[in-house]
């Protein structure tokens, strides 16, 4: 985030509504908290998009997080994309595309 300044009402509120409750070295954290941390680095430094590549696997309250998640991604006006091989997940999307035979079909 080198060069971006997020306020830091804004990093508050990013932290509380994605359970992110320490101040520290990120090294000294779970795997789970990580990647909580690393995905809520990318939403503060305010891009248009944001593509996510299984990273939601291994958080224990993964729908939850991905619905927060999501609902800020919204309210910035970022575009996410993200990859999964859970079905179940693409329910949370807007648009679910499914790859078979190496080809993107658009599931209705």
């Amino acid at each position: 985030m080198k060069g971006l300044k997020p306020s830091g009402q804004h990093v508050k509120e990013v932290k509380s509504c994605l359970g992110i409750n320490f101040d520290g070295v990120v090294g000294s954290l779970s795997r789970g908290m990580r990647q909580r941390v690393a995905l809520a680095t990318a939403l503060l430094s305010a891009p248009k998009a944001i593509l996510v590549d299984e990273a939601f696997l291994g958080l224990d309250d993964r729908e939850a997080f991905m619905s927060a998640y999501g609902r800020l991604t919204k309210e910035e006006a970022i575009d996410m994309a993200f990859s999964s091989q859970d079905e179940a997940e693409g329910k949370l999307a807007d648009r679910t595309y499914v790859l078979d035979g190496g080809r993107a079909a658009l599931k209705h």
